[in-house]
Parts: C-alpha cells; sequence; structure tokens
C-alpha cells in the first residue's frame, strides 16, 4: 500500500512541509522472463555425433551471386559432410528467383526465408553479403566473386573443376527449352548461344549496341 512521505514545497514565496502519498518500492525481477540457454544442448548433440547446422546466408545481390556463392557451399559440404547446410536468402526478390535457382542443389538441405532466422540458430553461421563491398569500389584489387566469397568462407578453391557453379535443370525446364528450339527449327546438331542481354538493376546492363558487337565476335 502507499505510504505518506513528507517533502518542502514553496507557496508565495514561504516554504511549507506538504505530506504526499508514496507507492512502496517493488523489488525489481532480476532475469525472471528470460529463457533458459539452449547452448549446453547444441554441445550435447555435437558431442553425440549429430552434424552441425551450418548457416550460410546471402540475402542481397542478384541471381547471378547466388550462383556464385554455390562452390562455396559445395566445399563446405565436401569438408563437413556430416553438416547439414540451410542457406538463407530473400524469398521476394523476382518473384522468388533465388529460392528456385537453389531448388534441387545436392548440397542444401534446406533453403529458408532470411528475414526469420537469427545467426544464433545454428551452430555456424556464414555471412556472404558483406565480402564483395570492399571491392566495389575503384581501385580495389580484382577477384572473381566465387573465389570472393569462397576466400570470405574459409574453403579457398584450387582448381577449375571447384571453381564450377551448381544448378539443377528441372524437367519444366527441360520441356521448355525443348519446345522453344523445336519452333524455332532448331536441331540437335547446331550450336545454340543464349544471351541474356539485362540484368535486374539498369547499372548492370549493357546497351544493346554493346550487346550486338558482343554478339558480332561470338
Amino acid at each position: 500500500m502507499p505510504f505518506p512521505r513528507k517533502q518542502l514545497v514553496t507557496r508565495h514565496g514561504i516554504a511549507v512541509e506538504q505530506v504526499v502519498q508514496q507507492a512502496p518500492l517493488v523489488p525489481r525481477k532480476r532475469h525472471m522472463d528470460r529463457q533458459p540457454t539452449t547452448a549446453l544442448q547444441k554441445l550435447d548433440r555435437l558431442i553425440s555425433g549429430e552434424g552441425p547446422t551450418i548457416g550460410i546466408s546471402r540475402s542481397g545481390g542478384g541471381i547471378g551471386d547466388i550462383l556464385m556463392t554455390t562452390p562455396t557451399v559445395r566445399a563446405i559440404k565436401k569438408k563437413y559432410p556430416q553438416s547439414k547446410i540451410l542457406y538463407l536468402t530473400d524469398p521476394s526478390y523476382l518473384d522468388g528467383s533465388l529460392f528456385k535457382v537453389l531448388q534441387g542443389n545436392p548440397h542444401i538441405d534446406q533453403i529458408l526465408d532470411h528475414n526469420k532466422y537469427q545467426p544464433s540458430d545454428f551452430d555456424v553461421f556464414i555471412n556472404l553479403f558483406c565480402p564483395c563491398i570492399a571491392h566495389e569500389i575503384p581501385g580495389a584489387p580484382p577477384i572473381h566473386r566465387i573465389d570472393l566469397f569462397a576466400n570470405y568462407a574459409g574453403v579457398p578453391l584450387e582448381t577449375i573443376e571447384d571453381r564450377h557453379m551448381d544448378y539443377s535443370i528441372t524437367l519444366q525446364e527441360k520441356n521448355w527449352a525443348q519446345e522453344f528450339l523445336f519452333q524455332r527449327k532448331f536441331t540437335s546438331k547446331d550450336w545454340v548461344v543464349s544471351v541474356a542481354p539485362f540484368a535486374s538493376h539498369l547499372a548492370r546492363s549493357w546497351t544493346v549496341q554493346k550487346w550486338e558487337k558482343m554478339i558480332g565476335y561470338l
């Protein structure tokens, strides 16, 4: 219950004593609302032989950046075959395109929305969003992004085969390609080179004149 307390107040320049009601002090709860830590549960699981969960995140960039992280994913899975690899990215980008290019990847156990998870949700968390920034300024030493991602994750790539990107072609995509070529009267003996002339961002797109010049070289 509230209890009285005296205090001095000034009225018309005269200090008078006034009794006020003050609420009783309530002892502060110390960490009463915190959930128990699961750190030791993770340790017990790892000691028991269960593979660690590795979260690999690339939330920004485009389709090309996601594909260029796949050699890193493969290298990590090769080095830690018992691990469970969960790839976190943006499901809203270009109508889910980033999820689609990773579907069917044999080295990824699950694709997740990066907005719904924290680094602490995984035994190991590797954020592949930041490494590129230092190499995008004028005068920065040139390095291929495939190597940039791998070096940052601690799995440097040694051979050309190590650097190939993984993409699983679906049956629907195969059927679409066959129909596309058939309608244009291409046969299995023809060499076909496909060109994607535009990016999702204008700053990354070449002009039509430059594409015509490059296609002429081909």
